[in-house]
This record gives C-alpha cells, structure tokens and sequence, in this order.
C-alpha cells in the first residue's frame, strides 16, 4: 500500500488538497472583507459575489490534484505492485474529492450556495468529472487540459448578469451561483459521465509503459 501510495503521488495530493482548500478559505475571507474606491471616491466594500475566483481556482486545483493519482509518478516503484483495478483508482480519486468537499463546507460558512463551501463543493464534483473525461479521451497526462479550459472560457466568457441570462445556465454552470438548482445537476452528471467513462477506458488493459498512463 505504502508503494502504491508513492506510485500515485498520494503522499503530497492528499496535503495538497487540504492546503488548496485551506488557502481558497482563507482567500475568499479575504476578498469579502477588502474595500477599494471608485472613481467618484467613494469607498466600496466587497461581499461574497467577489469570491468567484476563489471558489473556482480552488476547486479546479483539488480536482486535477485528484485525478493525478491515476497517472503513474513512479514507474520502478509501481512496477513491483499488483496493477489497480478501476474501481480503486476511481474511489481513491472520489475520496480525495469528498475529502476536499467537506473541508470546504466547514471552512467558508457564509452564503454557503453563493461563492460558499457548497457551491465549491458543486465546482468540485463537475470538474473532476470533467477531468475523468480528459483522462479517458486524452490519457493520464493531459485528462487536466479539459477542466483547465472549460474554466478558463467560462470565467471569461459568461455574464455575470445570471437574471438576464438564464439561457447561459448549462453550459456556464460553473459560474453561476449553486442557487440555481439546474448547475448542481449538470455537475453531477459530469461526474457521472467522467466515471461511467472512466470505467471503460480504465478496463482497457494497457502495457504499464503505455504513453496514455
């Protein structure tokens, strides 16, 4: 267990994950306190809608962190130990993830559904689902590109004025506000996608040097 700890970088995910989890609380207290001057002079306080990149970084790094246990960091070392079987590998990744999960639901308690533990919780589960998807078309070592760039053309490319566009709700999912039921259900069928997937590309057997693992 020990070497298949090793193998799969468990050893620095796990702390890293915390520590991802632990600096986007920290941050995100941090952008709902600060104040900043418009151009009139008038002092403005941020509030909880100003942790979008917070909630969004955050999640994004503990899910490629999660899903990087599937790639082999160690050859010579996992090459004494029984291959995985798919089911281990996805539940090491899903309980990397739930880990994160609930870390952030303890630790950004405020407006939980809004820029909050929960609605990082929702980032969370649809783009690990995303990245089991990258992984089964794209292999191990570039499964991150997927959620990597559906983050950053959704930052980028959805409107902040949810009420006025409601048609954006799916494929902007990520950026509106887990108050909207309909992003909660995308994100779990993403995960559910990424694992059915997941599932049959990872049965396919595949040399231990094979360049998508």
């Amino acid at each position: 267990m020990t070497r298949y700890a090793r193998a799969r970088g468990l050893t620095w995910v796990l702390p890293g994950a915390v520590v991802a989890v632990l600096l986007t609380a920290y941050f995100a207290a941090w952008i709902d306190g600060r104040q900043y001057y418009d151009p009139l002079g008038a002092m403005i306080y941020f509030d909880h809608w100003g942790r979008v990149p917070a909630v969004t970084l955050g999640a994004l790094v503990v899910a490629i962190l999660a899903t990087a246990t599937l790639h082999r960091t160690d050859e010579q070392v996992e090459g004494s130990t029984p291959r995985p079987t798919p089911t281990s590998e996805l539940l090491t990744v899903l309980a990397i993830v739930g880990v994160g999960a609930l870390l952030a639901v303890a630790t950004i308690r405020s407006h939980p559904l809004e820029r909050g533990g929960l609605e990082l919780g929702r980032n969370l589960m649809g783009l690990t689902g995303l990245a089991l998807i990258g992984t089964a078309l794209l292999g191990t070592r570039l499964g991150w590109l997927l959620p990597f760039t559906v983050t950053g053309v959704s930052y980028f490319a959805v409107t902040r004025a949810y009420e006025q566009d409601p048609e954006q709700v799916v494929l902007g999912w990520l950026m509106f506000p887990a108050t909207w039921r309909v992003t909660c259900v995308v994100a779990v069928l993403l995960l559910a996608v990424g694992i059915v997937l997941h599932r049959l590309a990872g049965g396919i057997p595949r040399p231990r040097r094979h360049p998508l693992r």
